[in-house]
C-alpha cells in the first residue's frame, strides 16, 4: 500500500471515528431529554374534596369586576366553538408543563390572552416556590377551566346553577385553579396536606392579587379559584 493510499486510509478511519462521537453525543441528549420530560411529566395526583383554605384566602371578587377586566383585554365572545377557533390566533395555548397541569376540559378550551398565561405560568412558578422555601415535595396546580363560548356557558349553567350568565371566560382572560386536587411530581422533599397545598396556593395568589395583576374568587362549590387577569 503507497503512502497516499495509507494517509488517505488514516483520514477516513479519523473521520468516520468523528461522526461515531457525534451520534453517540447526539443519542445521549435525546435520552436526556427523554428521560427529563419523563421525570416532569410522571408522579401522582393527591387530592381531597373535603379540603378548604383558609379564610384569609378565601377572596371574594365578584363576577362584575372580574368582567370589567375580562371586556376590557380579552376577545370579543364568540357563540360557538366554530366561531371561537377563529379568535384562536389572537391566543396562546397553555399545555402541561414544569408547573401546571390541564385537567380534562368539558366546557372551555385551552386557550388564554397572552397576560393571562402569563399569571397562570407565574403562579404555578410562585406556588413550587414556596413548596420548596418550605422543603416539601415538588406539586403542580390544576387548571380546571379556561376559554368558553357563549354556547358552552349555556350548558355549563344547566349543570351548574351558580355559573354566570355572562362569564368572563368568553374573554380568554380567566381560568380556574382547583384547591382540592394537585399532582406531585417529586418525592424530595417533606410530605404535604392538601388543606396545606390549598394554604400555599392562595398565598400566591394574595401576592399576585395585592400587586394589582389579577382579581380572585374562592369558589366553594366548584372547589377552585376563579382567576382574571389585569394585564
Amino acid at each position: 500500500m503507497t503512502k497516499k493510499k495509507k494517509k488517505k486510509r488514516k483520514g477516513k478511519k479519523k473521520h468516520l471515528l468523528r461522526q461515531w462521537w457525534l451520534y453517540a453525543a447526539a443519542g445521549a441528549m435525546i435520552v436526556a431529554v427523554v428521560f427529563c420530560w419523563r421525570e416532569c411529566m410522571s408522579g401522582r395526583m393527591v387530592s381531597d374534596a373535603t379540603t378548604t383554605a383558609e379564610g384569609a384566602f378565601q377572596f371574594n371578587d365578584l363576577n362584575p369586576k372580574q368582567l370589567a377586566s375580562a371586556k376590557q383585554l380579552g376577545i370579543s365572545p364568540a357563540e360557538t366553538r366554530d366561531e371561537l377557533k377563529k379568535k384562536i390566533g389572537y391566543l396562546v395555548k397553555i399545555s402541561d408543563n414544569n408547573y401546571y397541569k390541564i385537567d380534562h376540559l368539558d366546557y372551555s378550551m385551552p386557550y388564554l390572552t397572552p397576560g393571562a398565561e402569563q399569571l397562570l405560568l407565574d403562579i404555578g412558578k410562585g406556588f413550587q416556590e414556596r413548596l420548596k422555601e418550605g422543603g416539601f415535595n415538588q406539586h403542580r396546580i390544576i387548571v380546571t377551566s379556561a376559554l368558553r363560548s357563549i354556547e358552552d356557558q349555556v350548558k355549563l349553567s344547566k349543570s351548574n346553577p351558580n355559573a354566570a350568565k355572562q362569564s368572563a371566560h368568553c374573554y380568554g382572560t380567566t381560568f380556574d385553579i382547583t384547591y382540592t386536587r394537585f399532582f406531585q411530581s417529586s418525592g424530595n422533599g417533606r410530605d404535604i396536606g392538601t388543606r396545606q397545598l390549598a394554604n400555599e396556593l392562595g398565598a400566591t395568589l394574595k401576592e399576585l392579587r395585592d400587586a394589582g395583576r389579577c382579581y380572585v374568587k374562592y369558589e366553594m362549590r366548584q372547589h377552585c379559584y376563579h382567576i382574571t387577569t389585569r394585564e
